[in-house]
C-alpha cells in the first residue's frame, strides 16, 4: 500500500498533462453547455458527513431547492424524497467503485476526465466531464479546468461559482473524521463506517482516502475568498459541523433562504 501511494503522488503532475490533453472538444462542449444554463442564486450543497441523518432534506425538496449531492449520496435516497439536481465527484477511487449506481440515480453525474478508464466509452456520453490542474486553487472558471483540492465539497464549490450562484448552504459537512492514518493516504476501510451518513458507505475491506482537514480548510478558505470578493457568501448549516471557515447558520435560517 506504501509504495501504491508513493506512486499516486509522484505520478499525479504527468497524469493530470495527460489529462488536459487528452480532454476531446466533445467533452468541452457537453461541459460548457450545461455552464451555459442560468444557474440559481441559491444552491444547497449535500455532503456526507453522518449529520446527514439528522438533516431534513425532505424540506428542502417541498421547497424546490436546486441541489449539489456529492460522491455516494445515492445511499441515503431510501431515507427521503431529496434528489439532486447535479450528483458531483474528483475521488478516482469512489467513481471506479460506485460510478454505475451514481450514474442510474443522476439528472446530472459530473466527474473528472481522470476517471474516464473505469467508464465504458458507449457509457460515457451520459456523463459530464471536467478537467482538473495540478495546483491548490479555486478556479472561477470550470470550463478551463478545476483546482485540485483536498475535498470534493471545495470542487463543487467552483462549480457553484461558475453556474453564477451567489449564495451555497452547506449542509452535511462535519469535517470530523475517526481515523488514524496521515492525510490523503490510500488504505483500507476496517469495520463500519463511522465517518459518513451509511455505515455501509465505505465496506469492511474497501478502499478509501484518508482525509486532510488542514488542507480543507485551505481550500473552503480560497473559496470563501472567492465568493465574497464578487458579493456572495457560503454559509455552513452543517448540524454539529466542525469546521470554523464559514458562517454558521442554522437549518431553519438555511430553509427560509429557499422560500420563494
Amino acid at each position: 500500500m506504501k509504495l501504491f501511494n508513493y506512486v499516486v503522488k509522484f505520478s499525479k503532475p504527468l497524469r493530470f498533462f495527460i489529462d488536459n490533453i487528452t480532454f476531446s472538444k466533445k467533452e468541452q462542449s457537453k461541459l460548457n453547455e450545461f455552464l451555459s444554463k442560468e444557474g440559481p442564486d441559491t444552491l444547497l450543497l449535500v455532503a456526507n458527513g453522518p449529520s446527514l441523518n439528522e438533516t431534513p432534506l425532505d424540506k428542502f425538496d417541498t421547497l424546490g431547492a436546486y441541489s449539489i449531492g456529492l460522491n455516494k449520496i445515492y445511499m441515503i435516497y431510501d431515507k427521503t424524497s431529496w434528489r439532486p439536481d447535479v450528483t458531483f465527484c474528483i475521488n478516482g477511487l469512489i467513481a471506479k467503485q460506485s460510478w454505475r449506481d451514481m450514474l442510474s440515480n443522476s439528472k446530472y453525474l459530473i466527474l473528472p476526465w481522470k476517471v474516464r478508464f473505469f467508464i465504458p466509452k458507449l457509457i460515457r456520453d451520459k456523463l459530464l466531464f471536467f478537467k482538473m490542474n495540478n495546483k491548490q486553487s479555486f478556479s472561477v472558471d470550470v470550463r478551463k479546468n478545476v483546482g485540485s483540492s483536498s475535498t470534493v465539497t471545495a470542487a463543487a464549490l467552483q462549480f457553484a461559482y461558475t453556474m453564477g450562484v451567489n449564495r451555497v448552504v452547506i449542509v452535511g459537512m462535519d469535517h470530523n473524521f475517526v481515523t488514524d492514518k496521515p492525510a490523503n493516504e490510500i488504505t483500507t476501510m476496517k469495520g463500519p463506517d463511522v465517518n459518513h451518513f451509511s455505515k455501509d458507505y465505505f465496506k469492511d475491506g474497501a478502499l478509501w482516502g484518508s482525509p486532510d482537514l488542514a488542507g480543507s480548510e485551505e481550500d473552503y478558505s480560497l473559496a470563501k475568498v472567492a465568493f465574497e470578493k464578487r458579493g456572495g457568501r457560503i454559509y455552513d448549516a452543517t448540524i454539529g459541523g466542525k469546521c470554523q471557515v464559514f458562517d454558521k447558520i442554522s437549518i431553519n435560517d438555511a430553509l427560509e433562504m429557499f422560500k420563494k
